[in-house]
């Protein structure tokens, strides 16, 4: 599809001055598919939102013990001895969010073994991204302060 008059001359008027690259940006994104002295530009798809389930949360009966030690860094009973120690039930959350000590040493544990995109968080924790980040960021924080 060719650009139209407009558009082309706000480009092509790019090439003299450097400051309508902005303009020219913001037009271009308007327009769906084009091209520019031969060189083919198409618009970013962005990526359909990540969804999870609500009613799946998280649980340690649900890995195998090699699994639980790849994703926790831990056995299930390295995990469980941790979970008296850190006191973690006295983690203020924000936001009124609520999380088992389990959920939550986990949620850390999961995080910081290898560094993973939130978006593999949601199937796991069965939370929304916000929850996620925001009960992670406050089991760190506490675990800083003490």
């Amino acid at each position: 599809m060719p650009l139209p008059p407009l558009l082309l001359a706000a480009v092509t008027a790019y090439a003299q001055n450097s400051q309508l690259l902005v303009a020219c940006g913001l037009l271009l994104m308007l327009h769906e598919d084009y091209a520019v002295h031969g060189v083919r530009f198409r618009l970013r798809d962005y990526p359909e939102p990540c969804t999870y389930d609500p009613t799946k949360h998280f649980n340690m009966d649900d890995f195998s013990e090699p699994n639980f030690v790849n994703h926790f860094r831990f056995t299930k009973l390295e995990f469980l001895a941790l979970l008296p120690c850190l006191r973690l039930e006295h983690a203020v959350l924000r936001n009124h969010y609520k999380a088992t000590e389990r959920e939550r040493l986990a949620l850390v544990l999961y995080h910081i073994t290898f560094p993973r995109r939130l978006n593999d968080m949601l199937e796991l924790f069965g939370h929304s991204s916000s929850w996620i980040s925001s009960v992670a960021t406050d089991v760190v924080e506490y675990l800083a302060a003490r």
